[in-house]
């Protein structure tokens, strides 16, 4: 039988700690989440034509490409639900 040394208070304290072992992970369902991430894949000639249109020429500031597709997409819905 191995006798080992008396650990000191502070190490004996880390040594509980690590054989207590963790708490599970929470395996609730996540909240549904208000925007969605996805993916689109444009032609580059389309991507050049969107970043032209995003170039105000008056005040020579580029808007962002994803507010200009998500204006263009709002436009659409609103021109076909009427």
């Amino acid at each position: 039988m191995a006798i080992s040394k008396k650990l000191p208070s502070h190490d004996r304290k880390v040594s509980d700690l690590i054989n207590k072992g963790g708490a599970v992970p929470n395996t609730s369902k996540k909240e549904e989440r208000s925007i969605q991430n996805i993916q689109l894949r444009l032609p580059n000639s389309l991507i050049q034509k969107i970043d032209s249109q995003c170039i105000n020429d008056y005040y020579q500031v580029k808007r962002s490409r994803h507010s200009w597709i998500l204006d263009a997409i709002l436009e659409k819905i609103d021109r076909e639900s009427v």
